[in-house]
């Protein structure tokens, strides 16, 4: 397996559990193995509009080499970088930097979290690495270098700095025609790419999941199930032949306990 570190980069930050991504990275798959690294809390200053530049970060995470048997690492940093990267490998193909400054819009258009963020940015670069690898190829984290490519076709390639394209792979996390005929070309190892498409698939998921847990939380469609689940009831009561007086007895009943179970639990002290 092939050891890949994630490294929480300058200032703290909310909304992203790197635990998490951990977590669920290598649930998802088991051609990698993600593990947790000290954070790297000083990175310097940034230029004069607040931007760093990831061949200054780099140096950071090749430290860590030293200090790790880890073959990638991965910084994750609330903070722009200079020329509008979302995400960037560096020339050595080694190291990866994440940046989720300024995405709140992206995530609320594609309905996704910042997690489901992070791990499709880390699988698309995880597969940049594999590629570039095979075909012998490094290039600056600036220019736009195979596999990544400027025509805007929702692919995990698109290379772009228009944020409200970028959000198009977040919701559909795919390879296009034209990415996976440069793989196979390539003769990149089919283990890879279903690995990084699994963390793809499993971030889009996660975003399914989240979607289904505020639905079941919304007080509107409790109501719904639960008017759903009175009618199949009542129906079903009907059709075993109980008399229209027996059915409100039992419904009443029904309604009196949960408020009465209701009542109880909110006299409950609380811990």
């Amino acid at each position: 397996m092939v050891e890949v570190e994630i490294i929480h980069m300058g200032a703290p930050f909310r909304g992203l559990n790197l635990a998490e991504v951990v977590r669920i990275g290598n649930r998802a798959q088991k051609h990698f193995r993600f593990s947790l690294g000290d954070g790297i809390p000083n990175l310097g200053d940034p230029d004069d509009e607040g931007k760093y530049n990831v061949d200054e970060l780099v140096p950071l995470l090749k430290a860590r080499r030293v200090l790790s048997t880890s073959e990638v690492f991965v910084g994750i940093i609330d903070s722009p970088l200079q020329d509008e990267l979302f995400s960037a490998v560096d020339s050595t193909n080694n190291h990866i930097v994440v940046s989720i400054d300024d995405i709140a819009g992206i995530l609320t258009q594609s309905n996704q979290s910042y997690l489901s963020y992070v791990l499709v940015e880390i699988a698309a670069q995880l597969l940049t690495i594999e590629y570039r690898r095979t075909v012998g190829r490094s290039a600056p984290p600036t220019e736009c270098e195979k596999p990544w490519h400027k025509p805007i076709r929702s692919c995990l390639f698109d290379y772009c700095d228009d944020r409200s394209q970028s959000r198009k792979k977040l919701i559909w996390g795919k390879l296009c025609d034209h990415c996976k005929a440069s793989l196979s070309e390539a003769n990149v190892r089919q283990t890879v790419i279903d690995a990084c498409l699994d963390l793809v698939n499993k971030a889009v998921r996660t975003k399914l999941y989240a979607v289904l847990q505020a639905a079941v939380s919304n007080p509107f469609a409790q109501i719904v199930f639960s008017g759903s689940v009175i009618s199949l009831l009542i129906l079903g009561l009907v059709q075993s032949g109980f008399q229209t007086w027996e059915i409100i007895t039992v419904s009443g009943l029904m309604v009196l306990t949960i408020v009465v179970i209701q009542y109880f639990r909110m006299k409950r002290p609380h811990s």
